[in-house]
């Protein structure tokens, strides 16, 4: 006979819930139908079964397991042969056939649904973790993915304060699969914390989607509010990360996992090393299915970036985008620090060429009023240099998307809001006169007695013009603008 099998078949004759013919001496068989001690059951519609190292329970008149085993006084531990290893070996077809209301269409109480939206939103650790939402928090190698998500696991789980991350009290697990144990003793020691500060757990052996049941285990045997898995690529080897049909299952899966445990799950995921690449690295599916997508990074050109990190968020669907976080890891008396730091250069609001922009477009009135000026005297009336890279940037967004126009060669160019153009002519081109008439010589606006020189240099130097690209969409137009502009001042 099976250990589990033994301990159900006790527990249900403790009962009263075997079949009279058994009367406490099961016939020896590893399945049998007993009465559901969950609910007033007069004909058996309980399923015990031991399949592999485990006994599945099933009540078909609809008691979900937790139900069944509270009212036997078991808990899930209980259905495994192995009680040592019950949470590690538990898989997502057990909990499949011992859930009764799984793959079940639910229908949803939207009255308090929508009463639900009143409530305060049920941060974890503020301001990238939340119960019931799965967050990817991405960074590269060395700008201290793991110091954060431990320090994120310790607010919780010990009640401390980890300025500046708001954490709300609770129990929470750091699933390793990227450190292993002696790493994570001198990460343990490097910030200072007791061994009791978190619980920590081995997830060397597993292998997401297919183990997810085991972590679900995991979760609700320790009655986890929050969950750091460190690293999606590690806890997912046979995942294709640049494939969405390897993908889908998998978020899906750690979707349903925040839903059904009510637990924030907070997944770290590398980040690409090639230049201008997305934030998030493998297939878009990552960032779609997430709920929240953080980047932690350093930023180019800070004089601080050894230390300084910029805690930014890319996508944010419970709640408004937050503006980004500055923190500071640094070693003060021996051990790691966490600390909020001053931000650096233009972070939060909308990127610097963006405010530019806004600051060209109010010159309409003037621009109209001369038929167009040179870059050199747009550059110079809000205040900036010719060749100013931000300046660059916002004047080739505004003709990129088609708001102002470029006319002339390199030495003799003008710019314009579209609307006003002799013709409406598009970048590229030469601008198309009325029939008889021939374009303005230089003398005949104000704006061309201006030297416009080289006027920044925003584009090729051939003498049709600028040579920008005719479709004005957006992703494409980002792409360009950093290839050919950097990052901006």
């Amino acid at each position: 006979m099976s250990v589990s099998f033994d301990r159900v078949v006790a527990a249900l004759d403790r009962a009263g819930c075997l079949p009279p013919h058994l009367d406490g001496r099961p016939n020896g068989r590893l399945a049998l139908m007993a009465r559901c001690p969950g609910h007033d059951d007069r004909d058996p519609s309980l399923s015990i079964a031991h399949v592999g190292d485990r006994t599945l329970v099933h009540c078909f008149a609809g008691c979900d397991a937790d139900t069944v085993l509270a009212a036997l006084g078991l808990s899930w531990p209980d259905l495994f042969d192995d009680d040592s290893h019950a949470y590690f070996r538990a898989s997502s077809t057990a909990i499949a056939a011992t859930s009764a209301h799984v793959g079940k269409v639910r229908i949803i109480d939207m009255k308090a649904a929508i009463a639900n939206t009143t409530a305060a939103l049920p941060y974890r650790v503020r301001p990238f973790a939340l119960d019931a939402a799965v967050t990817l928090l991405v960074g590269r190698s060395g700008e201290s993915k793991t110091f954060l998500g431990l320090l994120a696991c310790a607010g919780v789980h010990s009640a401390g304060a980890v300025a500046p991350l708001g954490c709300t009290t609770g129990r929470a697990i750091y699933l390793d699969a990227e450190n292993g144990e002696r790493e994570l003793g001198r990460r343990f020691i490097a910030l200072g914390l007791d061994h009791d500060a978190l619980i920590v757990a081995d997830g060397a052996g597993l292998r997401l989607p297919h183990d997810i049941g085991a972590i679900q285990a995991l979760v609700e045997g320790e009655r986890a509010n929050l969950l750091v898995l460190d690293s999606l690529r590690r806890l997912a080897p046979g995942v294709r990360e640049d494939k969405s049909d390897d993908i889908a299952p998998l978020m899906a899966a750690l979707a349903q996992l925040s839903r059904d445990t009510g637990c924030a799950v907070v997944v770290i995921h590398h980040r690409s090393t090639k230049p201008h690449a997305a934030d998030v690295r493998g297939s878009s599916t990552l960032e779609d299915q997430a709920d929240v997508v953080f980047v932690l990074e350093k930023v180019h050109g800070d004089p601080e970036r050894r230390t300084r990190r910029r805690l930014r968020c890319v996508k944010m669907r419970p709640d408004r985008e937050p503006p980004s976080m500055w923190l500071d890891f640094k070693t003060v008396a021996g051990f790691m620090t966490m600390a909020e730091a001053e931000p650096y250069g233009h972070d939060d609001g909308p990127p610097a060429h963006e405010l530019v922009a806004d600051e060209i477009r109010a010159l309409h009135a003037q621009v109209r009023q001369d038929d167009g000026w040179a870059p050199r005297r747009v550059a110079e009336a809000i205040g900036r240099p010719r060749d100013d890279k931000t300046f660059k940037a916002a004047l080739a967004q505004l003709i990129g998307s088609g708001e102002w126009e470029a006319t002339g060669s390199t030495s003799d160019r003008t710019v314009r809001p579209a609307a006003l153009g002799s013709s409406g002519t598009r970048i590229g081109s030469e601008p198309k006169y009325p029939k008889g008439e021939s374009a303005p010589s230089s003398a005949a606006s104000p704006a061309n007695t201006e030297d416009s020189g080289d006027a920044g240099g925003l584009g090729s130097s051939d003498s049709a013009g600028w040579d920008y690209p005719k479709s004005a969409a957006e992703d494409a137009l980002a792409e360009r603008l950093l290839a050919e502009f950097g990052e901006g001042e």
